[in-house]
This record gives C-alpha cells, structure tokens and sequence, in this order.
C-alpha cells in the first residue's frame, strides 16, 4: 500500500490532546530519531562522517574501499568505519567520543525533552504512557536536553544488556548503542536486534503512534523490529517525516500498516510546530539560575562572616562573570536606536570584564552591527582574538567585519581568520559559505569553488542557501542550472530571508567584469545587481518582477514575487 500524503497541521491534530485536535487522550506516542536529527547540533550523519573519515585515510586503507564516491558516501559508511579501524575498536570508539562530547542538543532535542515532560498536557492521560524514544544514533543529545532542562532523568538503554530495565515511559532506547560503550557501527552488527530485544520494545510501545523523522530507512535492523511491531498490531499509525519516501526495506517493512508521508519538516522545525500547536511553555530559566544560585550561595554566605576572612572564597569570587548582563542591557539600547546609551554602558564596564575575550567579542560585534563606532569595533574583536587565539566564532565575526570594511586589514586578511575559524569548528556553516563568498569577490574561482562545493554538502540555512545560490549563479552561470537557482533565491526572498548586515558589492564587480563570460559579459547583466539590493534590502523584492529572465525562471508568472 503506498504512504497516505498528509500536511503537518493535520499531522498535529492527530498525535495532539488540544481543543484543536478534538482528542482527549490520543495513543501514545513513539518517537524514532536518526542521525538527521542531530546535524544541527554539530554531528554529521552517516554520509559526512565518511567524507571526512576518507579524507584523512592512507593509500592503503583507501584501496579496501574502490569503489568509494563522494557523492554517495553515505552508502560507503560501513565499509570506510571497516576500512579505517579495522578490528580496533578503541580507536573507533575513541573517534567518535571526539566528535560527539562537545556536542550540544540542538533546539529541537531540548523542545522533544520539554514536551515529554510535560506530555499530560498535550498527550496522554497519565505519565505511565508518555513518549518513549527508539534511535539509531550513538550520541547522548536527548539525555543532556533532559537534564539540563527539566526535572526528569529519563531511562536510557545504552546497550543491548539493560533492555530489561527499560520502561514503558520516558526510556530512551538505542538501538545501536552508546558512543561511550563500543557501539554497534559495522554492517552486520546493525543488520538485526536481538529476539530478546525486540520482544522487549514491542511490549514497550504496543499500541503506539510511531513518529520517524530524521531517518533515512536504510537500515535492515530497524526495519526487521518495526515489521515485527506491525505484526504484533503494535502501532495505531506510522508518520514518516521526510522529504523522500523511505528506503525499499523500511518500504517493505510498513507492509500491511497505516503510514502517512508528513511534508517535509526538519526535527527542529517539526519540534517548534509541535510546542506552538499544543502551546506548551518554554524551560524556566529559574530552574538553572536555582542550581548556580546554590552555587553562589557557597561564596556569599562566607563573604558576609566578618568574624573570619576566607582567601579562596575571595579570590574566587572575583572571577564571577556577570558580563553578559551588561552585553544584554547595551543591545538592548542599540536595538531601541539608542546608540549612545548602548555605548556608554559597554564602556563603563570595559574595565571590569576586559580581559575576557567574549565579552571584547560581543562588545565589538554591537559596535559594528548597528555602526556606532566602527573604530573601536575593529579594536574589541583584535582583543578578543589576542585574549584568546581559538575563540572559533571571534575569528569568524572578525573576517565578516574586516570583508566589509577592508580599511582595517593588517598583517592577516579575512581568509587567514575565516580558515582559522574552520579549523577550530569544522561544522561552522556559514564561514564556509562566507569564504567561499569572499574568494570569487577577490576573482580566485578556483578555490571558491572548491569551499562552494564543499558547503553544498551540508544542512545549509535559508540565508546560507541563498547566498551559496547567489555566488553560483554570479560567478558560475551555467544555463542549465540557473532556472533551478532563480527559483530558489526567488522563494528565499519572498519568504522574507535576508543575509544581515553584510553587502556583495566585491561580488557584483567581480561577476560583471570577470572575462570568462566573453566579450558580451555576464548573461544576468541586468540582473545580479538587483539580487544583491534587494539581499542587502537596499530594494524591495517586487523589483524582480519587472526582469523579465526572473519572471521565466518562475515559470512566465506575471509577478512572481507575489507568489
């Protein structure tokens, strides 16, 4: 039976107990993650970590894999994890420790943490039938979410042995295993689950709704546990949450079940739907400020006993950085255009937090992006970085500003800063696309293209999108593939999505007069100097409806951008 089509309004009203929804008690709820669902934290999937594990193996290791290709590395994950480790599986473990403890849960783990919480507000009767969690993926993103931002400690099955102490609720089950206990990351190892292990969870989640959203299906382990589930008349109904239909053995799989295809939604967007649609409320930051209070409480309970004077407690007690309130109060101000006040409260705090780099990060950042003084901007962002060298994002803000005020440029240029910034966080997105951005501004096509090509193969945002869009048809027009890019920068600006604060003058020049478009030049003349005015929004987006290449890229439509 092919997958049922269904929108994810209706999607909400089927899984939600609102006044919206009708439903009183709808079925519980399983959730099943894949490793999409933690891009945004920082983690590649499974196509990712084999481009970059490929990357830094020898000849030797490399010809166990010949057949390898970039553009499908996904599908040479098991064979590179087995090319590259071989039979150590410490060292696979310990690389992948690497890569997933300085991880942070991504919007969506902690809304997904927040709405388990508090699911007999949307969901269920009582919290004997909340959510439970299967995924594939190795990290401990969902766990930290949960301890961060609220009371509960879920149960975490981390490995095959403790599936008999998992819980009808609030468990987290991983079918693979935990980074931190040798996972399961070889072929035969994921191709099935134990009997004991899928009898287990089928008793856990009988007579559930199954949710599966960052999952790509080709996974015959899990597709051998949701067939058994089926058959045991385990799920009410399966939602498959992505934007391609699922692979032939997750296919196979949902034979003889009731699956709906949702549009497609990424995890943190679906999450964000999820809380606005059962309007449950956001974490209390008075649960964090209670545990630093009962730290504080320590240090101000012995600085108030005057009878004896503790030398730690006062050492100590000056490191206290409360820095960020006064970065909050000046922004405030410059937001409200009140650019003297903004300025005046940072400068009177200077001395106090001076030798923290990012507080001169975040000073210098305020003092460029709303142009109060571009001088001591320059300034901050030079002492942040000399406070600290590998401050990743400091080194990224400071090429943005030195590309769009050049007057600044001493010994190390924006590419030096931007190529530090990589290095130190290889998952920054937007300095990959900002690079490869300010090459073809300075006509290096060649390396530009290479950092374009790269971005390509990430969960680029709306506005990193759009820029990659606009380089590639500026610097790179090719015939075939500028319809597809019109359309896309034409949705992006219509849906209101604007790089800020950054302008792509270096780039229209660079476009305009670069000889490889011949003696006529560049096909889009006309054209990609009203994008970038209308990116920069120094024009309003119903300009593009009078070029008359726009409105056939949109399909001949009158005004497209009223579409």
């Amino acid at each position: 039976m092919p997958l049922q089509k269904m929108s994810v309004e209706s999607f909400l009203r089927h899984i939600c107990k609102t006044e919206q929804s009708g439903r009183d008690h709808p079925p519980k709820l399983t959730f099943f993650l894949g490793a999409g669902c933690s891009i945004s934290s920082g983690i590649q999937g499974a196509a990712g970590l084999a481009r970059m594990w490929w990357d830094g193996m020898d000849d030797d290791q490399r010809q166990l894999v010949p057949d390898y290709s970039d553009e499908c590395a996904g599908a040479f994950y098991n064979k590179i994890v087995e090319a590259k480790f071989g039979l150590n599986e410490m060292l696979k473990q310990q690389e992948l420790a690497r890569i997933m403890r300085d991880a942070r849960p991504s919007f969506g783990y902690i809304a997904l943490a927040i709405l388990i919480h508090k699911s007999t507000q949307w969901s269920c009767r009582d919290e004997q039938l909340s959510p439970v969690v299967l995924t594939t993926n190795f990290d401990d993103l969902l766990e930290r979410a949960f301890l961060i931002h609220t009371p509960v400690v879920p149960v975490v099955v981390s490995h095959d042995a403790l599936i008999d102490y998992s819980t009808s609720s609030r468990c987290i089950i991983k079918l693979h295993g935990d980074y931190r206990f040798l996972p399961y990351t070889d072929g035969p190892s994921t191709k099935s689950l134990s009997p004991d292990v899928q009898s287990r969870i089928s008793k856990i989640i009988h007579n559930s709704d199954l949710i599966i959203i960052g999952y790509s299906g080709h996974d015959s382990g899990a597709a051998s546990l949701i067939a058994r589930c089926i058959q045991e008349r385990d799920f009410s109904r399966i939602f498959w949450i992505n934007p391609n239909p699922p692979g032939p053995e997750m296919e196979a799989a949902f034979k003889g079940a009731t699956v709906y295809h949702v549009d497609s939604v990424t995890f943190d967007d679906l999450m964000a739907k999820i809380l606005r649609f059962t309007e449950v409320q956001h974490p209390s930051p008075c649960r964090l400020m209670d545990h630093i209070d009962s730290y504080h409480d320590y240090f101000f309970e012995r600085l108030q006993d005057k009878k004896r004077k503790n030398e730690d407690v006062v050492h100590l007690s000056n490191r206290f950085q409360d820095w960020f309130h006064v970065l909050h109060k000046a922004l405030g101000f410059a937001r409200a255009g009140d650019l003297d006040n903004a300025k005046l409260i940072i400068e009177k705090r200077m001395h106090i937090f001076a030798v923290i780099s990012p507080f001169r990060m975040y000073c210098a950042h305020i003092f460029f992006d709303h142009n109060i003084d571009l001088n001591k901007a320059n300034f901050h962002y030079r002492w942040a970085l000399r406070l600290d060298q590998e401050n990743a994002r400091a080194n990224a803000m400071y090429a943005s500003f030195l590309i769009q005020h050049p007057q600044y440029i001493k010994s190390i240029g924006p590419e030096e800063y931007l190529n530090r910034a990589i290095t130190l966080n290889p998952m920054d997105y937007n300095s990959i696309v900002n690079i490869s951005g300010y090459l073809f501004s300075t006509d290096r096509i060649k390396d530009a293209t290479y950092w374009l090509k790269r971005a390509r193969g990430y969960p680029l945002s709306d506005v990193n999108c759009l820029e990659a869009d606009f380089y590639e048809l500026a610097h790179l027009y090719d015939k075939r593939r500028a319809s597809e890019l019109l359309r896309r920068i034409g949705k992006n600006l219509r849906n209101g999505v604007r790089p800020h604060n950054y302008r792509y003058e270096n780039n229209v020049k660079a476009a305009l007069s670069a000889s490889s478009f011949g003696n006529g030049g560049h096909p889009l003349h006309n054209l990609i100097p009203q994008l970038a005015a209308v990116m920069e929004d120094r024009m309003p987006v119903s300009v593009l409806a009078w070029n008359q290449t726009f409105r056939e890229a949109c399909g001949g439509i009158a005004d497209p951008t009223a579409v």
